[in-house]
């Protein structure tokens, strides 16, 4: 990745870092107020667990999208960059033979291809 590209994942990763805090900020001020408010009114039925549930939930995801998908992403993209680097070593590897080794395995290529193409009838 290019600066330009990691910045802008970062300042991504930060923005949603921030919401979440403000999320759940306001989740930690309000729950006690919904509770009042529905003792205060209404305390034969509790509906102020519907409001937690669902903005719970929300909250949920929230963390998940700031905290632990950036991560799973990294650790995804450090998976895929070793691979890359093990299939370029193996590829190195094959072209860096010795040349003696190199012109045997050409040798004996050759050598396949001419007992390939023969026919015993051509033969007297």
């Amino acid at each position: 990745m290019y600066e330009d590209e990691y910045y802008e994942k970062a300042k991504k990763i930060v923005k949603k870092k921030k919401e979440f805090r403000q999320s759940a900020t306001a989740y930690a001020i309000m729950m006690p107020v919904l509770i009042v408010i529905n003792l205060w009114t209404s305390p034969g039925y509790l509906w102020f667990f519907w409001a937690m549930l669902g903005w719970g939930m929300g909250l949920i995801g929230s963390y998940y999208e700031a905290y632990i998908k950036p991560k799973k992403e990294s650790r995804d993209s450090h998976e895929i960059q070793k691979e890359i680097e093990r299939m370029r070593r193996r590829d190195r590897d094959v072209l860096d033979l010795e040349p003696r080794r190199r012109d045997e395995l050409d040798d004996r290529m050759d050598l396949r291809e001419v007992r390939r193409d023969y026919d015993e009838r051509d033969f007297v």
